[in-house]
């Protein structure tokens, strides 16, 4: 064995020869984790995920746990003997056995136990391993015997199973086992058993006592003094390793003939090595970027991907140098940098690319209103200020057309509302003064106006008014349907002949308005016009025009009047797009609607764009975002999925243009910016995220401060009666996307329905009864797919004694004992004291029942009723008007800020904030039929009993006048008006026909929401 070839210094002789290695495009989007996202430092030395998905970076200012949403800081507490040992981590590793991670650092080794969070000192009776292992840590392994070997800078100590005993290698030759280099850099066991270490020097295999050399570097040459570190090792197969060097590349090593290939990748300076799950080889290197091997065979041809930092790419990778590679549970790369922070990658992704597609148009705040791909590939945009540019998109020109009041062959107007071409290629404009007809040999405009069947090329006697144009569309006889803010002209350009249809026709014949925004036709020829007040269907053969309007208390009428777009699909499907009702479609059979909203997960309800992807999905372009429709055969069962997050347009508005190209990219229009999107490869997160519960909160302390342990390790928890006041945190673990994740939770029990607080992960609960009940919660995924993973937790309110089994068991017998000496003395006098004795005892065991049952239905906080005595009082209710139509009227209303208003003043502020908030409330309610309620956290509900919608609001605005008078001072708060206010959602029976009583109460919340929406100190 010794003969085996190991004296570094002739390595650059054997080197086998290699072919260049191939460079492609970066096919992979890193998204980037930070200090600015709350990591604790950007040098990221290690990663590594537990049994319950937490992702850890261990950095050099602290370990992070991340839940793909928060990070929890660990760092060192100079005077908690439970506390990280340093802050400096130069490695960790997870032991999955015992739920623990140890963790390396400059000063030493700490154990975490994530479940009480406090890290333990290894105690070990070796007083010279105590010494090493007080310097520098460098690796950590665990070997098949549940043994641990610690690397460091001053020599290697094993660590018996049982954490106290240890046996110690160094470079001494005095000891009878040896290590010939006592800078460690990394340790691997391989499924042999065969322990692998690299240091400064070389290779040290240990098995069965012994150490056997290889690669050995024999001394201190000046000229080689930077290469031949050994940094790391890792697996690719049974009997071949990978080992990363400082100096000559990667070594390719079989264990069994010893037979080695030696490999160049950038600059030879290799950092981290990873063989990921899908027998891929991923390579970090310092200051050379990432490489990526799609298998063994690639890595010998020297066949490679490589990704570099790109300053003017945001999705680039964001550092050169690698510190840490880690591959979990979901197949997703993580990649930690050296003072660049986290690089998250989804593998899935991988023929997914976003980009900016141009720069900004122009220095004016211009939004994008109209887009068009002509028959040539060129684009053709439109926006409210700088009229129209075209772009080849092959040569990358760009030719840009304004308003000229000096010249009549020049655009009409700037403000350009859509853009149409016809069957014959021509281009036309639609502006707010006017068509224009673009003359492709001249590059100039015609312009045409219009006034009821007259059309003009001259403004002159026109009314220029009524030539405000929205929207185009050419029928199947080549006529231009052009809508304007006059209704509808029907130009037949070959014969120039025009037919104006406007809201001033007769019934059957006209448009239910004349501000005509979207215009599409079906397969079956019928044209479907959009209006400001309506939606209108024209037939072709008779000229009859049918009108939809919506209906407040038909959910399969239009859910807007107010029509922004229309797609009509291949499937003969129309898709309507509104101002504030999401997306409906047409049934043609039914003649009814069914409507998308958010409350399906749409990302907005202002629709302004609609078009279909080259699997018949519809694309659905918000004022906030991009969602999908994925088209059922029962189209009432099509689901929605927002493709936001993924496209890069979180928090970016878009304004309405929408185009598609030949490839089936979508390109969308914002303020001076257009994003071209490839549907083509969209991905579609379908991960089941794991839902943990991270928090619970008795009287606003965590569980983890009252009982020393987190809430996630418990399955069944006890708490006093006096302990009714809980919050809950949770989180859906999915780590594809920031955003998104939407979550259901129920305290079975306690609550009768599910609670869908959307994007909100806590919820809080008041004066629960003592009982048994079972908290469950579960949410989406970032693209808004349900896991069918849930988190459960048993809590158990303990009773007070006085309510207690035993104890009225011992009531009873006092009673009947009681009553017993009663009946021994019934013919004497001291019988009839003892009788009147016992009368008082029940009129105060009745009197003093009464009080418990009260303070059951009250809310310890505020002193209004609780959230169990809203359940009854509503339901009760429900029945009389299900049964007598007598009427009520239901107010929601929610603290404005709440969440800031506590972080920004403290939980004792803001209780008191609640009282006073309660008391206004109080005292606005009049009447004592009406009740006030605290439904849950910074919420109340205010039921008031034969009141009709206008009555409602009249309270509802004395509520809101109520609290501001209270003056509750919150100057701190960004977007505060000073002093706390509240938001209101009114709704009542007689206005609104609900079918269910929870019906009725989320047309309350909606309304809430669509308060808090309009600017909070309102009510809707």
């Amino acid at each position: 064995m010794h003969d085996f070839p190991k004296l570094v210094k002739y390595l650059p002789i054997i080197i086998l020869l290699f072919f260049p290695g191939i460079i492609f495009a970066q096919d992979f989007n890193f998204e980037k984790l930070t200090t600015l996202d709350g990591l604790a430092n950007n040098s990221v030395s290690g990663i590594m995920q537990d049994k319950r998905g937490f992702v850890w970076f261990s950095t050099h200012v602290g370990l992070n746990r991340y839940d793909g949403k928060d990070f929890r800081l660990f760092e060192y507490e100079p005077f908690n003997p439970n506390s990280l040992i340093d802050d400096f981590i130069k490695t960790m590793f997870y032991d999955s056995n015992k739920d623990f991670i140890w963790i390396g650092t400059k000063k030493g080794l700490s154990i975490l136990d994530p479940v009480t969070e406090n890290f333990l000192n290894i105690s070990l009776n070796d007083q010279e391993a105590k010494s090493i292992l007080d310097t520098e840590i460098t690796a950590i392994e665990k070997d098949n015997q549940g043994n641990f070997w610690i690397g460091t800078s001053n020599g290697l100590v094993k660590i018996n199973n049982e954490i106290n005993d240890s046996l110690v290698f160094s470079s001494s030759k005095e000891k009878s086992f040896f290590i010939q280099d006592n800078r460690i850099k990394d340790i691997f066991c391989d499924s042999k058993d065969n322990l692998w270490i690299s240091d400064y020097s070389g290779i040290s295999l240990y098995k069965d006592g012994a150490f056997v050399r290889y690669f050995n570097y024999p001394g201190p040459d000046k000229e080689n003094l930077d290469k031949n570190k050994f940094f790391c090792i890792n697996k690719i197969s049974e009997d071949i390793l990978l080992i990363g060097s400082w100096g000559e590349g990667l070594i390719l090593f079989n264990t069994v003939t010893k037979e080695y290939s030696i490999h160049n990748v950038g600059n030879n300076k290799i950092t981290k090595i990873k063989y990921d799950n899908k027998g891929h080889i991923w390579v970090g290197t310092w200051d050379s970027g990432l490489y990526y091997f799609s298998n063994i065979e690639s890595l010998k041809r020297n066949s490679y991907v490589k990704y570099l930092h790109d300053y003017d790419n945001e999705f680039s990778l964001s550092s050169n140098i690698v510190y840490s590679i880690f591959e979990d549970n979901s197949g997703r790369l993580w990649v930690g940098t050296d003072g660049n922070g986290v690089n998250k990658l989804n593998q899935i992704q991988k023929n997914f690319k976003h980009h900016f597609y141009i720069e900004k148009i122009n220095e004016k705040n211009s939004e994008i209103t109209s887009l068009l791909i002509d028959s040539t590939d060129h684009m053709w945009i439109g926006s409210t200020k700088n009229g129209v540019y075209i772009f080849d998109n092959e040569n990358k020109e760009k030719a840009h057309f304004e308003h000229n009041p000096h010249d009549f062959s020049s655009i009409s107007s700037n403000t350009v509302n859509s853009i149409v071409m016809d069957s014959m290629k021509n281009i036309w404009i639609l502006t707010d003064l006017g068509v224009n007809k673009f003359n492709r040999k001249s590059n100039n405009f015609e312009r045409y106006y219009f006034d009821g069947e007259k059309i003009s090329k001259s403004r002159k006697n026109i009314d220029i008014q009524k030539n405000e144009f929205y929207s185009g569309k050419e029928d199947r006889d080549g006529k231009l349907w052009l809508g304007t803010s006059n209704g509808i002209y029907v130009w037949n350009v070959a014969k120039g002949i025009t037919t104006h249809i406007s809201k001033n026709l007769p019934k059957g014949k006209r448009l239910s308005d004349n501000t005509v925004s979207a215009i599409d036709i079906d397969t079956e020829g019928i044209i479907w016009i959009g209006t400001r007040n309506g939606l209108n269907s024209y037939h072709p053969i008779s000229g009859n025009i049918d009108i939809y309007y919506h209906d407040y208390y038909d959910i399969h009428s239009l859910p807007d009047d107010n029509i922004n777009t229309i797609y009509c699909d291949q499937a003969g499907n129309v898709w309507i797009g509104t101002g504030s009702g999401g997306v409906a479609v047409l049934d043609q059979k039914k003649k009814n609607f069914n409507s998308f909203t958010k409350k399906e997960e749409l990302d907005h309800n202002t629709v302004v764009g609609l078009t279909e992807d080259q699997k018949g999905n519809i694309i659905v372009v918000t004022f906030a975002g991009i969602s999908m429709i994925t088209k059922k055969a029962n189209i009432e069962l099509s689901t929605v999925t927002s493709l936001t997050a993924q496209f890069g347009l979180t928090k970016v508005n878009l304004y309405g243009g929408i185009a598609k190209d030949k490839s089936s990219n979508i390109f969308v229009g914002s303020a001076n910016v257009i994003y071209k999107l490839n549907t083509v490869f969209y991905y579609l997160n379908r991960e089941n995220p794991e839902i943990v519960i991270t928090d619970l909160t008795i009287a606003d302390k965590s569980y983890l401060e009252l009982f020393g342990k987190n809430i996630f390790a418990e399955e069944e928890i006890r708490l006093k009666w006096t302990n009714g006041h809980i919050s809950f945190t949770y989180n859906a673990i999915d780590y594809s996307f920031a955003e998104g994740r939407k979550y259901k939770y129920i305290l079975e029990g306690f609550d009768k329905y599910w609670t869908f607080p959307g994007e909100r992960n806590y919820a809080s609960y008041t004066a629960i009864p003592p009982g048994e009940y079972r908290f469950k919660v579960t949410g989406t995924n970032s693209s808004g797919v349900w896991s069918t993973n849930e988190a459960s937790l048993k809590i158990i309110i303990i009773p007070p004694f006085y309510k207690t089994t035993v104890a009225y068991f011992i009531f009873a017998l006092l009673l009947f004992a009681f009553f017993y000496g009663i009946l021994m003395l019934v013919r004497s006098r001291e019988v009839r004291r003892r009788l009147n004795d016992v009368s008082k005892l029940k009129d105060e065991l009745l009197a003093l029942n009464l009080v418990l049952e009260e303070q059951a239905r009250i809310d310890i906080l505020t002193g209004v009723h609780n959230r169990k005595h809203f359940n009854e009082t509503f339901e009760r209710l429900w029945a009389i008007y299900l049964r007598a139509k007598h009427n009520f009227s239901v107010l929601m209303i929610d603290i404005d800020y709440f969440k800031k208003f506590n972080d920004t003043y403290g939980h004792v502020a803001g209780d008191k904030a609640i009282k006073t908030v309660a008391e206004a409330l109080l005292e606005s309610v009049s009447r004592k039929t009406d009740s006030v309620f605290r439904y849950g956290g910074e919420e109340f509900v205010v039921l008031l009993i034969d009141t009709d919608m206008t009555g409602a609001y009249i309270v509802a605005e004395r509520i809101r006048k109520k609290v501001l008078e209270k003056k509750i001072e919150n100057g701190k708060i960004e977007n505060g008006y000073g002093y706390v206010t509240v938001s209101i959602g009114v709704t009542s029976t007689n206005n609104t026909n609900p079918e269910t009583q929870i019906q009725l109460l989320a047309m309350a919340d909606e309304n809430l929401y669509k308060a808090k929406e309009s600017g909070r100190n309102t009510i809707v």
